[in-house]
């Protein structure tokens, strides 16, 4: 009987692995004809997937652009599995996902924030790094002499200071009202600066534009589609010759908006006589009846911004969204506290290219401050991570 039901159990054994392998191949088929969805199906009615049928599986959810899902399949896939088509994949989507996955996933978050810059008596924000150096904006009186108010912001006018490195190019583009955000592009830099109030019209917000870091020439332009109307703000290059800002601008009659919504414009820098192109919408699944404000991107495909629209925490909170190969952007997605406070959150930008460690505003202890955190990678991960996250298409 003992010799019966070891036979029985050898069988089912040897059924199931011949089930599996031929799950596989079908599976396999399925995907070199590019029918990723019915691969995926296939795959995850295997009871007991090896590495193979993960890696199979984590490129067909990497071709149907299921990030998340692509990531937490390479989890179990070990590294020297990988070819270089794999490790680029897997990079990507890694760094696509690193945001929104879950605690079981390859890549986790330590969700504590370590403050930057705190002063309780002014306000620092806007992180940006020029020649390696990190600048921000800031109101700290002990700085700069000026504290007047701005009618636009309701805060105290903005100055760009460096950290622990006086930059006096830099400094040349201070004024007397408010400075910043800076975007730092290829071929130009653009930046915020306000336009002083005049007998005809208020106070507003403007992008003004230079080449590439050549302050000296003090060549700064206003950017030509700015009007007089209008407020233009918050500036962001999503690759080099897309910026991406906040408006109240209504791109279908041209008047002033209630709130502000997320715009684009585009410049062929090639052309020493291009201007920027009229600017257009970034995308209507993002914009809303809200404020939708502070762009910035962790890479090409992988787009943060602040809004105040129902459902978040509380005042501003942070929404990602990743672009497809299509260039369609996904439905924004809240990011998880303690990233996101019941006070306004803002501004999330990379630390020089350590796609692990990020800088976020907040103003959740009272005043705006810059705070840090890291995403953590297990450690039989981190020199895979290191050496091929360069590889993930507009990374910075």
């Amino acid at each position: 009987m003992k010799k019966f039901t070891y036979f029985v159990i050898l069988a089912s054994l040897f059924l199931q692995a011949c089930s599996t392998t031929s799950q596989l191949k079908y599976a396999e088929q399925l995907y070199k004809e590019k029918q990723f969805a019915e691969s995926v199906k296939v795959l995850r009615s295997i009871k007991e997937p090896d590495a193979k049928a993960y890696l199979l599986l984590a490129n067909a959810e990497f071709e149907l652009a299921h990030m998340q899902r692509a990531a937490q399949a390479y989890e179990h896939v070990p590294a020297e599995f990988l070819s270089k088509e794999d490790k680029a994949h897997c990079a990507e989507a890694l760094h696509q996902s690193k945001l929104v996955v879950t605690d079981t996933t390859l890549i986790q978050l330590q969700l504590t924030l370590t403050s930057v810059f705190a002063n309780e008596f002014a306000d620092e924000a806007f992180p940006f790094y020029c020649n390696g150096v990190l600048h921000y904006s800031s109101t700290n009186d002990n700085l700069f002499s000026n504290s007047a108010v701005s009618p636009v912001t309701g805060k105290t006018y903005t100055e760009l200071v460096s950290f622990n490195k006086k930059n006096t190019l830099i400094s040349k583009l201070n004024t007397a009202g408010n400075d910043g955000p800076v975007a730092i592009g290829k071929h130009a830099v653009v930046f915020n600066r306000s336009i002083p109030a005049s007998k005809r019209l208020n106070e507003r917000l403007a992008l003004y534009e230079i080449p590439s870091l050549d302050f000296k020439r003090r060549n700064i332009e206003i950017v030509n589609f700015c009007t007089d109307s209008f407020n233009y703000m918050h500036p962001y290059f999503q690759n080099e010759n897309t910026l991406v800002f906040s408006t109240n601008f209504i791109e279908l009659n041209g008047k002033k908006n209630d709130n502000y919504d997320l715009y684009f414009s585009t410049k062929n820098f090639t052309d020493a006589f291009a201007d920027w192109e009229t600017p257009k919408s970034f995308a209507s699944n993002l914009n809303s009846s809200s404020n939708e404000v502070f762009p910035t991107f962790l890479n090409e495909g992988t787009f943060v911004f602040s809004s105040d629209r129902p459902g978040g925490y509380g005042g501003l909170d942070l929404y990602i969204s990743y672009a497809d190969s299509l260039g369609n952007w996904s439905s924004p997605q809240l990011l998880p506290a303690p990233i996101n406070s019941v006070r306004d959150d803002f501004y999330l930008v990379n630390v020089l290219n350590d796609v692990t460690h990020y800088l976020v505003g907040s103003n959740r202890n009272g005043s705006d401050d810059i705070f840090e955190f890291e995403v953590f990678i297990p450690i039989q991960w981190k020199s895979f991570w290191e050496s091929e996250i360069l590889l993930v298409p507009g990374s910075h």
